[in-house]
């Protein structure tokens, strides 16, 4: 695991433990913020290990629900479509190709693949690869 990931796994779990330690997850994300070009906020729900390659580029929101042992790559964006705060839930063990877009309130199941400049909109069933604007299950 890259210094990125341990990164924001470090700040993630800062947060969940509250009191000063949200003063210094906040910092963190500060520096996301700068040094790496990405918008990764500490409330996001991400469970384990999410590898970002680098991270340049990444915006998730912290409504978003991300699964264990998700690569997401560089210039992704995953988010809510009219400000209503709901987000996608994605699954564990998926891959998301470099700009990427998953928005709105969808769920994408375990083991998916999301091609490169994807637009994701509607949920995508488990052990899947979508790709396109907007995206179809190419394989099951």
């Amino acid at each position: 695991m890259n210094n990125f990931n341990q990164s924001i796994q470090r700040m993630h779990r800062m947060y969940k433990r509250g009191g000063i330690f949200v003063i210094f997850a906040k910092l963190l994300y500060r520096y996301h913020r700068i040094v790496y070009s990405c918008d990764i906020p500490y409330r996001a729900d991400i469970d384990g290990v999410v590898s970002c390659h680098k991270g340049f580029g990444i915006v998730i929101n912290p409504f978003a629900k991300i699964g264990k042992g998700t690569i997401i790559q560089h210039g992704v964006a995953i988010g809510e479509i009219s400000g209503d705060h709901l987000s996608p839930v994605i699954g564990e063990n998926c891959y998301i190709g470099a700009h990427a877009m998953v928005l709105g309130d969808i769920r994408i199941g375990n083991n998916v693949e999301i091609g490169a400049g994807a637009v994701v909109l509607s949920d995508l069933p488990d052990n899947c690869t979508a790709v396109g604007v907007p995206a179809k299950v190419v394989r099951k």
